[in-house]
């Protein structure tokens, strides 16, 4: 089970990827306006999460927000911490492809976890 969170990060950040292939052409001021006059890029984002459940997917302003809820109690806030910590690369990459293919400066993927009961367990954010 400690593997699907992983695996899950994993999927979305390669998800994230695909959104930033389709990106391009217009020049809004935030990464929320693009994507609201872009269907395509709505349905890439919806597919980040479509798989789970637990998971759900935002965009306000510039940065996106992807929370997940962790209903198993073994993942701890260092078990989860080493998981975002790995992806920083990952991330980095895609807010420099986003900011390269939208023309827009300043994007920010926030990935937050929380406990079944609504409390964050850990977050971080990528610039």
């Amino acid at each position: 089970m400690k593997n699907s969170r992983l695996v899950l990060t994993i999927a979305a950040v390669m998800a994230l990827s695909i959104l930033v292939a389709g990106c391009g052409g217009k020049e809004p001021k935030t990464l929320e306006e693009y994507v609201e006059a872009n269907q395509g890029e709505k349905d890439s984002i919806a597919g980040i999460v479509s798989d789970d459940p637990n998971a759900t997917v935002t965009i306000s302003e510039n940065t996106m927000d992807i929370t997940y809820t962790v209903e198993d109690e073994s993942f701890t806030k260092e078990v989860l911490d080493t998981a975002l910590n790995s992806l920083g690369d990952q991330f980095s990459t895609i807010i420099q492809n986003l900011e390269t293919k939208t023309g827009i400066e300043g994007i920010n993927i926030k990935v937050t976890y929380m406990d079944a009961k609504g409390a964050e367990i850990t977050s971080k954010q990528f610039e």
